[in-house]
């Protein structure tokens, strides 16, 4: 699904980023933290195989 990220927060040892998609606001923590994507960057996002959790918000 294509996105696009609206915030970004690195905490340490994982990364926080809010994306903005065709089914609104995405929160989603990486622990990802080498590569950080920057505000305003266009992403694609899949559900990884392992370790997702959906809540409703």
């Amino acid at each position: 699904m294509a996105a696009r990220v609206t915030r970004c927060t690195y905490l340490g040892s994982v990364m926080e980023y809010t994306f903005a998609s065709a089914l609104g606001a995405i929160f989603v923590v990486s622990p990802l933290v080498e590569l950080p994507l920057d505000v305003g960057a266009p992403v694609s996002l899949t559900l990884a195989d392992h370790g997702v959790s959906v809540v409703a918000g």
